[in-house]
């Protein structure tokens, strides 16, 4: 049975007759549900999960009126990348398809992520929503159809539908008013390969272009954690554009400005490293997650910015220390971009090493956005520590002479000697991949339980594509001067017959 115009607004008007209750709603959310996707929410988490309090926040508030965006046709394309526990599935898979219902029960939905268990899973739990007695008493008239009621698929009395299927699977026969693609990658490490990433992009141009109801009004939901550099958002964002995209870092990498679609006079000012959601995850759980994940699945779920794997310069079998060698020569590196302090600005990094031929142990490192005079104390605070701590003086002392180095250096040689200028010449990679082979062969060496490793590792691995490169700067200086220097050192043994070490 088709369901007409006419029906619809035989149905509204039922709908209207039915009396409410009059008893006063006793929380926000029990105030007309119906009005916004978010109160359903909070509604919709209260019954399902009656023992488990909901943590709010303002990103579910924004999810919620985007969503709505989309139902009110402002937006027809819409890309989310958040990461994983946001309640991006809740929010996006179960409570707005039955949002949707309460308010036009004619829409047909197909829900799709990466495995049919994933989509199955969330039908199940949107489909027992919309049997509480809640949800009923605030659709009277509307039911599930007794003859169409499956996990993966099931109807109502308007002839709406909702069908869950997974992009390991094949999609036949079905069309639908909104699609949602929840995590159409799986985000299991090295679960696609590149062949199977391309694969799936294949599977969601078909479904998300093929399964459209009308192609001009049907909308389409993508939301999902970064697993890599061509899943779905990316190929979305490189390939096929027009999509209104979303994207929340766990942690604001710069000061971000978030703006809500439809409370225009809202916005929220998300200060550089602050999270998204501190009361769940904050700063203890961003370092386990990045020291369980490692930098490049960090990259992706909680920064949204996946890089290439196996792409970047800098690949090896790290090897780390926790006490200083027996012989080593103490020298520092240091890239200087002070004059700023916002978030925006390049940083100040000035890295110890201990230098032994053939190898390289990065002690430790001290890095922020200082200005000209806080560089200066940074840097006689660090020299101080790191020669107190290993009981030598810092011998070598090694500044980059471009941009504000030259200032830095003239102060420095008031006080201290060993200052070397370096003024590199060729550009940043051409530099990174002269030195990458000391990396490949094992001769750097990084400080076990650091405070700087995880942070480290992130940037080389990323690099050239990381957002910051101050540490790979620092870093291919003291690497290049020892090798240049031990060049030398072995060009003039061999003119004289003679072997040197160090």
């Amino acid at each position: 049975m088709k369901w007409t115009k006419g029906m619809l607004a035989t149905y509204t008007k039922k709908v209207a007759k039915v009396k409410t209750s009059s008893k006063r709603p006793s929380t926000e959310e029990d105030k007309d549900p119906k009005r916004s996707v978010y109160k359903f929410l909070l509604k919709s988490w209260k019954v399902l999960n009656p023992n488990i309090p909901l943590s709010r926040n303002w990103h579910l508030e924004l999810l919620s009126e985007y969503l709505e965006a989309i139902y009110y046709g402002e937006i027809k394309k819409l890309l989310i990348n958040i990461a994983p526990r946001s309640l991006k599935s809740f929010t996006t898979s179960i409570a707005f398809p039955a949002w949707c219902w309460s308010k036009s029960p004619y829409w047909r939905f197909l829900c799709l992520s990466y495995s049919s268990q994933l989509a199955n899973d969330h039908s199940q739990i949107r489909r027992d929503l919309i049997r509480t007695q809640w949800y009923k008493n605030l659709n009277p008239n509307l039911s599930l159809k007794l003859d169409k009621d499956r996990i993966s698929e099931y109807g109502n009395s308007a002839q709406g539908e909702m069908i869950a299927r997974g992009m390991d699977g094949s999609v036949t026969g079905v069309g639908a008013d909104c699609l949602i693609f929840d995590d159409p990658n799986n985000p299991k490490p090295g679960a696609e390969s590149l062949i199977q990433l391309e694969a799936t992009n294949k599977k969601f141009d078909d479904y998300s272009i093929g399964r459209r109801n009308n192609p001009k009004e049907s909308r389409v939901i993508v939301i999902q954690q970064r697993v890599g550099v061509r899943d779905v958002t990316g190929h979305i964002l490189a390939d096929l554009g027009g999509y209104e995209h979303i994207k929340i870092p766990t942690k604001a990498p710069v000061q971000i400005l978030v703006k809500f679609p439809r409370n225009r006079d809202r916005e929220i000012l998300r200060e550089a490293g602050s999270f998204v959601h501190p009361e769940r995850f904050g700063e203890e759980e961003d370092n386990e997650a990045l020291r369980t994940l490692g930098a490049q699945m960090y990259a992706a779920r909680h920064d949204q910015e996946p890089y290439a794997i196996g792409g970047g310069i800098f690949t090896w079998d790290k090897t780390y220390f926790s006490e200083p060698p027996t012989q080593f020569h103490l020298a520092i590196s240091v890239d200087a971009s002070f004059g700023s302090i916002n978030d925006t600005a390049s940083y100040v990094v000035a890295q110890c090493w201990l230098v032994w031929r053939p190898y390289f142990w990065l002690w430790d490192q001290k890095r922020g956005r200082w200005t000209f005079p806080d560089t200066l104390n940074e840097l006689d605070k660090a020299i101080a520590q790191w020669q107190k701590e290993l009981g030598k003086p810092v011998s070598t002392k090694l500044i980059e002479e471009k941009a504000n180095g030259k200032a830095i250096i003239q102060k420095m040689r008031e006080k201290y000697t060993g200052i070397i200028p370096v003024l590199p010449r060729e550009s940043k990679k051409a530099r990174a991949e002269a030195i990458a082979p000391t990396y490949r062969s094992g001769n750097v060496i990084l400080r076990k339980a650091a405070g700087y490793l995880e942070e480290y590792k992130k940037e080389l691995e990323a690099f050239p594509a990381s957002p910051n490169d101050d540490q790979v700067d620092a870093s291919t200086q003291l690497i290049k001067h020892f090798l240049d220097r031990w060049a030398v050192i072995d060009q003039e043994a061999e003119e004289i017959g003679t072997i040197r070490f160090s």
